[in-house]
């Protein structure tokens, strides 16, 4: 150890103080270790200090130079003059954190500006909260105008010319549209709206589903809601209005005296248990009103029953059972194809004048033949 002339101690060699060391001037040495316990503290040639523990500042903590280092690779950087940049995986902050600046920057370029006094703009391609969002204010207003406002107290307004659900839209109160209402389903099937019943009495459903067109189609429903049993018509237009059923307001023209043929009018398909029945006509069936003569090519029953007479005008006559004929193809002549028998049971078969008239029996040849009679 050398003392200086003015005071200046000088030690070739390490020094160690078990006490303290005061001086009124400087130290000078390549490395000052301070040591009490497992704690150290160790000034280098430099002014790099390196502790064991923790380090606390009563007062301010200059840096003169460009970074302060942490333990694990994370820097708090002052390489561009009016820039403090953080590297870390991730920066907490377990308290307010307050900008005086404009905007923070972050590494892809995305930022949070306050350029504008009282607006917060968020600049990034998405932007995700995995948390909850509240919104003290009255709206939140996107980038091309639209907007989700809060402005009626109970009542959000979405304002946007279209808004757009991926996935289904489940809505537990009313849901009022003051503008249309379009459904589509792409092309799985046309557009449907499906009406559930009770949920008491299950989960069927009633489905209004809309058909192959080939223009679109308007139907104006009624202004009210019509009478008991009444049925819905259109005009052809589409506008629709209730209706008395038609098949109950036949009304039917007494006609005795006007000469003309009138089609007879049946059922479609010989429907004859009542029901809905369509109504048919053929020209080879008809009536006269005048005369009371219905004509037809043909009639199939089992009883025919004239109150007056039966007029038979074809040649053919009247065809029985076993196709036996009567004709009358011969003015004043009733021709019998067959054997005529007369009697029944233990009555006799007589033939008698109808009126002072004689009875002839006759062959067909006036001139020869015989009538037998036989027993």
């Amino acid at each position: 150890m050398t003392i200086a002339d003015g005071g200046a101690v000088t030690f070739a060699q390490e020094a160690q103080f078990s006490g303290g060391v005061q001086t009124a001037g400087s130290i000078e040495t390549a490395t000052i270790d301070y040591t009490d316990g497992d704690l150290a503290i160790t000034i280098a040639d430099g002014g790099a200090i390196t502790t064991s523990g923790n380090a606390t500042v009563t007062g301010d903590l200059t840096i003169t130079g460009n970074d302060a280092t942490f333990g694990n690779g994370e820097t708090i950087s002052n390489s561009t003059d009016g820039t403090v940049l953080i590297t870390s995986p991730t920066t907490s902050l377990s308290g307010d954190l307050t900008v005086t600046g404009n905007d923070l920057a972050f590494g892809n370029g995305e930022t949070l500006s306050n350029s504008t006094d009282g607006t917060v703009l968020i600049t990034s391609p998405v932007t995700s909260l995995s948390g909850d969002l509240t919104v003290t204010g009255n709206d939140v207003t996107f980038g091309n105008g639209e907007a989700i406002s809060n402005s009626t107290d109970g009542t959000v307004t979405i304002t946007s010319p279209i808004t757009s659900i991926s996935a289904d839209l489940a809505v537990a109160g009313l849901a009022t549209a003051n503008a249309n209402i379009a459904v589509k389903n792409g092309a799985t099937s046309a557009g449907k709206i499906e009406f559930y019943e009770d949920s008491n009495d299950g989960t069927e459903k009633l489905i209004m589903l809309a058909n192959s067109m080939s223009s679109d189609v308007t139907l104006t429903l009624p202004a009210d809601d019509g009478d008991a049993n009444q049925v819905l018509r259109t005009d052809g237009s589409g506008v629709m209005s209730w209706v008395d059923v038609s098949a109950s307001n036949v009304t039917i023209t007494d006609n005795e005296n006007t000469s003309e043929t009138n089609a007879l009018v049946f059922t479609a398909g010989g429907d004859v248990d009542g029901g809905s029945l369509g109504l048919e006509s053929d020209g080879d069936a008809t009536y006269n009103p005048s005369t009371g003569v219905i004509s037809s090519t043909g009639y199939s029953g089992s009883t025919i029953v004239a109150s007056t007479s039966l007029d038979i005008t074809g040649s053919t006559g009247l065809i029985l059972e076993n196709d036996e004929t009567i004709t009358n193809s011969t003015d004043g002549t009733v021709k019998i194809n067959g054997i005529v028998s007369a009697g029944t049971g233990s009555a006799d078969g007589v033939f008698i004048s109808d009126g002072d008239y004689d009875v002839i029996l006759r062959t067909g040849n006036s001139t020869t033949g015989s009538i037998t009679i036989t027993d």
